[in-house]
């Protein structure tokens, strides 16, 4: 499902909110909202200091208030919090690369050994033209990526926090080229391909989700297979599950597996056999991770293998 199919399921799920009550339920929500329509920004900067893993579970619950000011200013904080948590968790290099060699230019390096032979033969007058100098350039092979979010009833509020990470540490890495799949008992094109959406409302829409439902993972590995596939030619295509790897609907998941590029898991639980043979199925890695603070830096890794 994507485009208006997308925006009127949000919609319906953005209807889906907790009352002050039921929020009251955790034992840390009077500390993040000690009265109604009130949000204490102090409550934030404490738990983000104390580490943030019961923030990013706190924070799809508050979006999600039925008090409309304090789901407002919730959403805008979590925007800029997890924006600066994936920027400040961000390490390394992104992608493969390799040398190229392309015609010398004012700013290249020259190769020598593959420009001696065309300097030779201008020299020697056998050639009428200037000789065609080589330079030596490291080139950055392209990458896209597709995020596929598991937010059936198998996952926790937690899940949905990592996810906004996790696509606003992408989105800092790859620019437009990467897409966002939510995944229960359908897929949801959060963001598509190569579209030019602001990590704020992709967060946004994240956060109007709810783990509830059947888990048909097939589904949307084969919505992300169909993402990769508008990307540009010549770079890699991967895809990137946040999930435990089990499915309980659809069709055979290690066959979707299968036809892509490569496959990484990442996981908060344990990593299953089901997940480890969905990312052997995939060619990629199953990773687990302890909670919000390392899936970043986990992402990192994935994505600056070759």
């Amino acid at each position: 499902m994507q485009g208006s199919g997308v925006a009127r399921e949000l919609r319906r799920r953005a209807q889906l909110t907790w009352s002050r009550a039921e929020l009251a339920q955790y034992d840390d929500f009077a500390a993040y909202s000690p009265q109604p329509g009130a949000i204490a920004i102090d409550a934030f900067r404490a738990a983000f200091d104390a580490g943030p893993d019961r923030m990013f579970e706190m924070l799809p619950r508050l979006a999600k208030a039925a008090d409309a000011p304090l789901r407002r200013q919730a959403r805008r904080i979590a925007a800029r919090i997890i924006v600066r948590e994936a920027r400040s968790r961000a390490t390394g290099a992104y992608g493969a690369g390799r040398m190229a060699s392309e015609p010398l230019g004012p700013d290249g390096e020259l190769d020598i050994d593959a420009s001696l032979e065309a300097v030779l033969l201008a020299r020697a007058g056998r050639t009428g033209a200037q000789p065609q100098l080589v330079a030596r350039a490291w080139r950055r092979t392209r990458t896209a990526v597709s995020l596929i979010v598991d937010t059936s009833g198998s996952m926790s509020d937690g899940g949905i926090g990592n996810a906004a990470l996790a696509a606003a540490a992408i989105t800092l890495r790859a620019g437009i080229d990467f897409s966002v799949v939510a995944v229960s008992d359908r897929a949801l094109i959060i963001k598509a391909q190569g579209s030019n959406r602001p990590i704020e409302r992709v967060i946004d829409d994240l956060l109007t989700l709810q783990s509830y439902g059947w888990t048909d993972l097939a589904v949307g590995l084969n919505a992300a297979r169909a993402q990769l596939a508008r990307a540009p030619c010549g770079g890699r295509r991967i895809a990137i599950l946040l999930s435990d790897g089990r499915a309980n609907r659809g069709g055979d998941p290690l066959q979707a597996a299968r036809a892509l590029e490569t496959l990484h898991v990442i996981s908060t639980s344990d990593v299953g056999d089901a997940g480890r043979a969905l990312a052997a199925a995939g060619r990629g890695r199953a990773v687990h991770i302890g909670g919000g603070r390392e899936i970043v830096p986990a992402l990192c890794a994935l994505l600056a293998e070759v």
